[in-house]
């Protein structure tokens, strides 16, 4: 590294002495002239004698570059789907020009064509599906860009997955998941032939999901509760471990409340009552005196016509399934 910026700068040193041009400007003569010339009108000994104005090897001095207008040659062709024969003698009168070799040539056709590919096949299966003119294309391009089926392979199976695993994730991420939801996502996984594989949080949140769609859009669960209900009334939700909190004045003279816990045990909620059973006392809420209630981060506060508006804390997943049945029962009216 060095040695190669000491030559750099004995190099730019003896152009400022001698008058000469960077050599960077040839580069951008080779540039000009494939912008300006068809293909098969510049010849090798064009190219050549910019390098020797320069008193360079291009190929050996600025490779990289001429391995990029190649690429770009190479990648505008594949996109527009147009590397037929004309055109592919075309590349490899391109190739022969700028002195690059038959493993550069097969590297950067690996390099554009499986990126150009994996675009491809991501515009295909856009819908959850192969469609016959998408699965012809993409034949066609795989024939045309002859990579190794080793890339076709990883390519193919990573978009797959990786839109699969997405699609999963957006479902789970709207919390309500409908049958019909479900049957399109197996079958979207059946299009793409996909054996979905999630972890067992992954696949709780997805029951979850089912769940609070089906408590917001059949009839509720009837449960056999061990207690002792009014004739006609029917349990629908059962909770372990509630607490049951209340606001109380703070004896100071500043003033204010704080949330004091009251008792802690099971609830029951029926078509016409919330049930708390506490180790001390039971405490009972009438459905048709509940005008609101509020979700807070852990729990729900409900608000009565007349008393204290408890809040009852709870995990996430039985907030959710209280906040749902409450909701629909003290709106029916009972």
């Amino acid at each position: 590294m060095v040695y190669q910026q000491k030559n750099l700068l004995r190099r730019s040193l003896m152009q400022r002495i001698f008058g000469q041009q960077p050599s960077e400007n040839a580069i951008i003569e080779v540039n000009n002239l494939l912008a300006t010339q068809p293909i098969a009108m510049i010849t090798k000994n064009q190219i050549a004698e910019i390098g020797n104005r320069y008193g360079i090897v291009l190929m050996e001095e600025f490779r990289l570059n001429m391995e990029e207008f190649y690429a770009v040659m190479l990648n505008n062709l594949i996109q527009d789907f147009k590397l037929e024969l004309g055109n592919r003698k075309k590349l490899e009168y391109l190739q022969q020009i700028l002195a690059l070799d038959d493993d550069q040539v097969s590297f950067l056709t690996w390099e554009v064509g499986a990126s150009v590919y994996e675009k491809c096949y991501i515009k295909a299966i856009a819908d959850g599906r192969f469609s016959e003119e998408e699965r012809t294309q993409l034949d066609r391009l795989e024939e045309q860009l002859q990579l190794p089926k080793k890339i076709i392979t990883e390519i193919s199976n990573r978009i797959r997955t990786n839109f699969v695993t997405q699609y999963f994730t957006k479902l789970i991420q709207t919390k309500r998941i409908s049958p019909r939801d479900e049957e399109q996502w197996k079958m979207l996984c059946q299009n793409l032939n996909i054996t979905p594989s999630s972890d067992a949080r992954t696949m709780q949140l997805f029951n979850y999901g089912k769940l609070y769609w089906a408590l917001e859009n059949t009839p509720l669960p009837l449960l056999n509760p061990l207690i002792s209900l009014q004739k006609s009334e029917s349990c629908h939700l059962h909770i372990e471990n509630v607490a049951w909190y209340e606001e109380r004045a703070m004896r100071s003279k500043y003033g204010g409340t704080y949330s004091k816990l009251i008792s802690s045990g099971p609830i029951y909620l029926t078509q016409k009552r919330l049930l708390h059973y506490g180790a001390e006392k039971a405490h009972t809420i009438k459905l048709e005196d509940v005008i609101r209630i509020q979700e807070t981060n852990d729990g729900i506060i409900i608000y009565k016509l007349t008393g204290k508006n408890p809040t009852l804390k709870m995990p996430p997943h039985e907030k959710e399934m209280l906040r749902i049945i409450l909701t629909r029962l003290s709106s029916l009216n009972y």
